[in-house]
């Protein structure tokens, strides 16, 4: 019998003949309850899956504003891909430090994210300095405050480079092109409010923004987009919390002669002030002749080096994320410095340093000559010694 017959058997229920394919027992049951348990785990996926879209969260730009206390700014953004572009210049104004903010004054919800994340493009010809800012129902403007954590991963880089904020706000470099992620646990009140010890993200606000301080004489051009927030990053969320810190001296000195050292480390510690025995790797950011750093993190520079800032990246390699520590070379003191003859005090190159004037110094101090002078000598003082003791056994005699 062909499997058609069979299936048309099992359908009809008719019984096989003897000499047919043995009859396959069908058991209603027995399927109904798969399907059963099919349809379950199917639609305990499909449940899954949307749980896992509410824990991330577009955030529309739909009613941008901006203020500034005296650059000249330009700026569009485009509401269907949430996306802003900015042009601003403080040229032609006084010494100082000058700020703009763009601000969304519709009302978000950021309750139940524990992080912020979007796209930037910093097209300036130098750093862009940035601030992420929420505003609370009651008035508190909360704020990234200095030496907290925020993440930054360039575009088609497996790497994600964990900064701290300085000067209240981040640095982001000059032609960088990724995402910049930001913990609300490094938000917080302004240094003169500052009362409670942690701050909670209220269940609205009514605005946030972002804030671009520049000094006098700049321009900034720049692009957002891609605001999103988040809280199942939990990758993300622990390199954060990471104390992870690169100790070492922020100023090295370029040595004279030779080559000058200098020791630097990186132990990533959790939140309960454990180390974690990850491998760190050490790299010069940007290759330099004469400049170069070993497994253990020491640094080596060598002499004729110019003064320069490097930067040293530490990698924790089994979680993919860096630090950077910018490191300051400078010359010695003593290489312009005289004495009141006019005499260096710097130890001299060894192209300074004057060449004996003939052959005839060479071969005088050279290895073999200055051991037989020394025999001689020897020789000459035994000889001194036998006449000597022989003068006296004389005498004594006598």
């Amino acid at each position: 019998m062909t499997l058609m017959k069979v299936i048309n058997n099992i359908l009809t229920g008719n019984k096989p003949s003897k000499t047919s394919v043995p009859f396959i027992k069908f058991d209603f049951k027995k399927v109904l309850l798969i399907f059963f348990i099919v349809f379950l785990i199917t639609n305990t996926g499909i449940i899954a899956k949307a749980a896992k879209s509410t824990n991330q969260k577009q955030l529309i730009i739909d009613n941008i504003k901006e203020a500034s206390n005296g650059n000249t700014v330009e700026y569009n953004y485009n509401k269907a891909n949430s996306s802003l572009s900015a042009k601003i210049s403080s040229k032609n104004l006084s010494k100082g430090y000058y700020t703009t903010i763009f601000y969304n004054k519709l009302n978000n919800d950021f309750l139940n994210y524990k992080m912020i994340n979007f796209n930037i493009d910093n097209e300036s010809k130098n750093e862009l300095r940035i601030n992420f800012m929420i505003n609370k129902p009651n008035g508190t403007n909360l704020s990234l405050q200095n030496n907290k954590s925020v993440l930054l991963k360039e575009e088609n880089s497996l790497l994600t480079e964990k900064v701290l904020t300085s000067y209240g706000s981040i640095a982001i470099p000059k032609g960088f092109r990724g995402l910049v992620y930001i913990p609300f646990d490094s938000l917080g009140k302004s240094i003169e409010n500052k009362k409670d010890k942690k701050i909670i993200i209220s269940d609205a606000s009514t605005w946030w923004g972002i804030s671009i301080t520049s000094s006098e004489n700049e321009e900034k051009i720049f692009n957002l987009s891609n605001f999103t927030l988040s809280n199942s990053n939990t990758e993300l969320t622990k390199i954060s919390n990471l104390n992870f810190n690169l100790e070492g001296d922020n100023q090295v000195q370029i040595p004279i002669v030779g080559e000058s050292i200098s020791q630097f480390k990186a132990n990533p510690y959790d939140s309960y002030n454990h180390i974690l025995t990850n491998k760190i790797t050490y790299k010069i950011d940007s290759p330099i002749k004469g400049i170069s750093v070993t497994d253990d993190g020491i640094l080596k520079i060598e002499a004729g080096v110019k003064p320069q800032k490097i930067q040293i990246d530490a990698i924790d390699s089994s979680d993919s994320f860096y630090i950077s520590k910018e490191i300051q070379l400078y010359n010695s003191w003593t290489l312009n410095s005289k004495d009141i003859n006019g005499v260096k005090r710097s130890i001299p190159q060894i192209s300074e340093v004057s060449k004996l004037p003939s052959n005839l110094y060479s071969f005088f101090l050279s290895t073999k000559v200055l051991n037989f002078i020394r025999i001689c000598f020897i020789i000459l003082i035994l000889i001194c010694t036998y006449i000597f003791i022989l003068s006296n056994k004389k005498r004594n005699n006598e």
